[in-house]
């Protein structure tokens, strides 16, 4: 019933047909408006700094605040779905969106949609048409949105060939790599990044991801943080910084959690690609973030602490964690232990991650960026399906 309004609704956005598209304008989106962050982001960036004279550049945003503190001055932006951001929408040759569109986006013969989607290099959770128990209402918006996009970009042969199938995007498929990825292979950020965290570049960065668990209670996921941090201090002589990083699911209710000095909260923060860029090892359950360190060639530990929950109550995966080139720890203390013995894996480590990565197809390389922006520019809008 909800989508029948929204489509019925969106029918009126036909109207926007009698203004011109512009050929040199390009619309971003990240998360429908709510984030500054991931693959649009990253493509955006990139496309400012490279090629700032040769479009008009648009960013969907929800906050003002954040709009006007990261977004270079002149750029236009305005609330998702407005009718002012329906307009920009509609009269954009290029389109660049990393969620799904509601059904308000009527493409117009001559756009070229790029779908980046906000998974990383490796497909390890089921999505899309492969994911139990979505609503009625996405699957209808993911299927139209389907139809809508002239191209999904995927970072390694295994997306290729899962998103296919799971996005019936059988001839759409284009291997770029994902734009998110340059952000934690170049690092061009960093600086920045410690400034605004209050880090500094001699700290040695340990950052802790727990991924969203429907069926479990926050307080669960919460570490022992006095004893991890003693076991770090004794793998580096650096000022040892732990950064707690729950799922964006849970950003308003960790908003206040404060662990003390030597615990940071980032969660809220923009975009975990910086977080990533800065960090030199990982903690997670279950979290793809762990591909994007790997990329980066940093390290990613599992901790794989009630697994067997997780993983045949709330979320089917494409592989095994235990085929992952990352140690794994089912206990705290055996996640001390983990830690302690990084340094003396640290070369074995690096192979079996190659091995792994290799083996999946990623082709991630830092150029991501650029691929995406020449499939964009040589995209023949005349094979568009009417």
């Amino acid at each position: 019933m909800i989508y029948k309004l929204m489509h019925f609704i969106g029918r009126f956005c036909y109207i926007f047909r009698i203004f011109k598209i512009k050929q040199n304008k390009i619309y971003f989106v990240s998360n429908d408006g709510t984030k500054y962050a991931c693959n649009s982001r990253a493509l955006f960036e990139w496309m400012y700094a490279n090629h700032k004279d040769e479009f008009e550049f648009y960013y969907s945003m929800n906050n003002r605040k954040v709009a006007k503190k990261q977004l270079p001055k002149g750029v236009k932006h305005h609330r998702y779905m407005s009718l002012l951001d329906l307009y920009h929408l509609h009269t954009s040759r290029y389109v660049v969106n990393n969620f799904r569109f509601f059904p308000f986006f009527m493409k117009r013969k001559g756009q070229v949609y790029i779908q980046i989607w906000h998974g990383g290099p490796i497909a390890y959770k089921k999505i899309e048409r492969d994911a139990p128990n979505l609503p009625d209402f996405y699957k209808r918006m993911a299927e139209n949105d389907n139809k809508l996009f002239d191209m999904l970009a995927v970072g390694s042969s295994q997306c290729s060939e899962l998103f296919a199938k799971c996005f019936n995007a059988e001839g759409k498929i284009v291997m770029t790599g994902n734009p998110r990825c340059d952000v934690v292979i170049n690092g061009t950020n960093n600086d920045k990044i410690r400034k605004e965290l209050g880090i500094s570049e001699d700290d040695f960065v340990v950052l802790y991801a727990p991924t969203f668990r429907k069926k479990e209670p926050l307080e669960k996921c919460f570490l022992d943080n006095e004893t991890l941090y003693e076991t770090i201090k004794k793998i580096t002589n650096k000022n040892v910084k732990i950064l707690y990083r729950f799922h964006p699911n849970l950003a308003r209710k960790t908003a206040k959690l404060n662990f003390g000095d030597r615990v940071q909260n980032v969660t809220s923060y923009e975009d975990m690609q910086d977080i990533i860029s800065i960090s030199d090892i990982l903690i997670t359950d279950f979290s793809t973030c762990m591909f994007d360190m790997m990329i980066a060639g940093k390290q990613s530990i599992i901790y794989a602490r009630n697994s067997q929950q997780y993983l045949s109550e709330e979320r089917g995966v494409y592989l095994s964690y235990k085929e992952f080139p990352c140690p794994i720890a089912y206990t705290f203390e055996e996640l001390q232990q983990v830690i302690l013995d990084v340094n003396k894996n640290k070369e074995n480590y690096k192979k079996k991650v190659k091995e792994f990565l290799d083996g999946l197809g990623c082709i991630e390389d830092g150029h991501a960026c650029e691929r995406c922006y020449d499939a964009l520019m040589s995209f023949d809008v005349n094979k568009q399906k009417k």
